[in-house]
């Protein structure tokens, strides 16, 4: 025979198999229930949580929008005016260069205001002074003054543009065309393209029978290999000016290409001068989708998130209940205390992440986009993946002392291990940091110090907070003897 002990203490916290699976039946339909009323709420609010989650976002892409136009503007004029630098930051301004065309410019501003440039000299479309080299002007003087020793066809080209000019300027060509080519100079050629140039606004010269062929002829090109002959574009030029007499900038830019298919061996070909013109846009800070579906799941999952994030009370006082039912009392009572504790650690890790990280994080990546001049384009759909996956390492990984705690006190190691293992412990921390972050030494370093000081402070807990008393009295604890 054997002696028992006098009393049984957890006499009345017994529960069968079938009790047990009936508990465990009503806890999951319960938190099925209260999950399922969290996402209708998330469903409800979660283009506000897509909004409130690009905040960090959306204000880390404004800084950087404003520092890189700042030093570029500046770059641009070697100075900063404090005016441009204030209205810049307050309007969200950057300064962006392109190029226009002068005469559709010219042409805009008369059509708003027509008395506008009555007094200004404003002509685009006509030769500029590198058009002729010293010794191409000398030939297209004497060509204009001899036509008859050049070829029929241009002859007769030339003497239409001979027939436009003034005497004196008859007269000026003769002189340079009476010099040897070698005694020619830079302003002799800046005389024939000023001669040139006048002949631009007669808008009879394009309607002479000597370019009929040039405007009728088909131009030809690789099309011509398929039997294709391409348009002939000085023809559709010169049915735009019959169609709209009134267009200065297009006569002259027909006369041009005329007088130089005239001489084409020593006149370059013209081309549009566009005039670079600095225009100040507005920024508008956001996220990017690059398909029609990533918005939609984007907003799924935030809903979804958002009801699991609202429900999760419910649910963990569930699950709290449920095992609650099998713990003895005297094991209830310390559920209660570390419980809230690492729910509180647990937040203080997502809101460190959320508050204080996310923006020295970001102002590190986009420092590297700045460098090499490269502007961010960020995507919502990785946005979010990235805004949801680094808080909730940031909170899993603050429950380290109450691990260190629950370790410590099964008996699987002692404080003393704690203390003097500490350096490869903080190793451990820097690798765990490095695995639980993006690929930046930002993130890790504000998730690693934390965590070594929190490695500290389980080290305090194991030290300073009192072990559970043994609820078995001696005469119970003790292992059953036979009688003699």
């Amino acid at each position: 025979m054997t002696r028992r002990p006098a009393d049984d203490l957890f006499e009345e916290t017994r529960m069968t198999f079938g009790q047990h699976l009936n508990e465990l039946r009503g806890t999951l339909v319960r938190c099925l229930i209260g999950i399922s009323l969290g996402c209708v709420i998330g469903f409800l609010v979660a283009e506000r949580v897509v909004n409130f989650l690009q905040t960090p976002l959306t204000n880390a892409i404004k800084k950087y929008h404003d520092d890189y136009a700042l030093l570029d503007y500046q770059k641009k004029l070697g100075f900063m005016p404090p005016e441009m630098r204030t209205r810049m930051m307050r309007d969200g301004l950057s300064p962006d260069r392109v190029l226009v065309d002068p005469g559709q410019l010219v042409q805009a501003i008369r059509t708003i205001s027509p008395g506008s440039l009555a007094e200004i000299d404003l002509t685009p479309y006509r030769f500029p002074n590198s058009a002729l080299t010293p010794a191409a002007a000398h030939f297209v003087a004497r060509a204009i003054v001899f036509p008859a020793r050049v070829d029929p066809v241009q002859s007769s080209r030339i003497m239409a543009i001979a027939g436009k000019l003034a005497p004196i300027e008859f007269q000026a060509l003769q002189d340079i065309a009476s010099r040897d080519a070698g005694a020619m100079t830079m302003a002799d050629c800046e005389s024939v393209i000023r001669i040139f140039n006048s002949t631009l606004d007669d808008r009879s010269l394009h309607d002479a029978i000597a370019f009929s062929d040039l405007m009728q002829a088909p131009e030809t090109g690789f099309l011509s290999w398929f039997g294709t002959t391409a348009d002939n574009q000085l023809q559709k030029m010169k049915a735009q000016v019959d169609l709209h007499p009134d267009d200065v900038e297009l006569s002259r830019r027909l006369n041009r290409l005329l007088i130089a298919a005239t001489f084409p061996d020593h006149i370059a070909t013209p081309t549009i001068d566009l005039v670079p013109l600095e225009i100040w846009q507005s920024f508008t800070e956001g996220t990017q989708a690059l398909s029609a579906q990533e918005v939609f799941m984007v907003w799924m999952k935030a809903a979804l998130v958002t009801g699991l994030v609202i429900s999760a009370p419910w649910v963990f006082f569930q699950l709290w209940m449920f095992v609650a039912a099998g713990l003895y009392p005297h094991e209830q009572k310390y559920v209660y205390l570390y419980l809230p504790m690492s729910l509180l650690l647990f937040a203080f890790g997502v809101c460190l992440a959320f508050f204080f990280v996310f923006a020295p994080v970001l102002q590190f990546l986009f420092s590297f986009n700045a460098s090499m001049g490269i502007k961010p384009q960020l995507r919502i759909g990785e946005w979010l993946s990235f805004v949801l996956f680094l808080p909730l390492g940031f909170g899993v990984a603050f429950q380290l002392p109450l691990v260190m705690l629950f370790i410590q006190r099964i008996g699987l190691v002692t404080t003393g291990l704690y203390v003097s293992h500490w350096r490869i412990s903080i190793m451990v921390i820097s690798v765990l940091s490095m695995l639980l972050t993006p690929a930046d030494p930002i993130s890790m370093l504000m998730l690693g110090v934390p965590l070594t000081f929190l490695y500290f402070f389980g080290i305090a807990l194991c030290r300073w907070m009192p072990a559970p008393r043994n609820p078995f009295p001696e005469s119970t604890a003790a292992a059953a003897v036979p009688e003699e």
